[in-house]
């Protein structure tokens, strides 16, 4: 079945949207959720709680639609708000985290002791970390696109609809931004 709502602009799907009509709201969210799960995975650097921010995010948004003074600018509009959604996680998480300073001598704590595989583990969280901190350092359309094609896994074809633009300023986007991410974590090396 082809969705009458795959060629219509935001702006239009917005209108559609406040007037209560489903496949609109649906049809932003398809457009929408994998740009959305990518601010939110770049902010956070755990796709767990990236995928429980997108929703989050398109709820938050689909609630105060109506507030949404330019419908044209619900792609940057959305974004934002799971900016602020990762944000306010991140601010939480902070907050309910206790450092060791803080339990008392007296509390018995069992630690595990590391194994291997749990070496291994934290290894590749660092690996990660490292990664998604200079993935967040690069330019938005560079991190944009990088975050979509490798989370995402979206095809270049792909990507110039959701972007907006053609596949080979999506190749120069994603060269450029390998080029970058690539000397950010050489720069890091060499640093430590």
């Amino acid at each position: 079945m082809i969705n009458k709502y795959s060629s219509i602009s935001d702006a239009q799907l917005v209108k559609d949207a406040l007037a209560q009509r489903r496949e609109a709201y649906e049809e932003l969210a398809r457009r929408w959720s994998s740009r959305v799960l990518a601010v939110c995975q770049a902010r956070t650097g755990r796709r767990d709680i990236a995928e429980e921010l997108t929703q989050e995010a398109l709820v938050r948004g689909f609630e105060k639609l109506e507030s949404l003074s330019d419908p044209a600018k619900f792609g940057s509009w959305i974004k934002s708000i799971a900016n602020r959604a990762s944000i306010d996680w991140l601010r939480k998480r902070k907050i309910s985290t206790r450092s060791f300073s803080e339990i008392s001598a007296t509390q018995d704590i069992d630690l595990p002791q590391p194994t291997e595989s749990v070496i291994e583990t934290l290894e590749q969280r660092e690996e990660m970390e490292r990664v998604l901190t200079a993935i967040h350092e690069l330019p938005e359309k560079c991190r944009e696109v990088l975050l979509l094609f490798y989370y995402g896994e979206h095809s270049y074809n792909e990507l110039a609809e959701l972007l907006n633009t053609s596949t080979a300023t999506v190749n120069a986007r994603l060269t450029k931004a390998r080029t970058l991410l690539r000397q950010k974590l050489l720069n890091q090396e060499s640093k430590s």
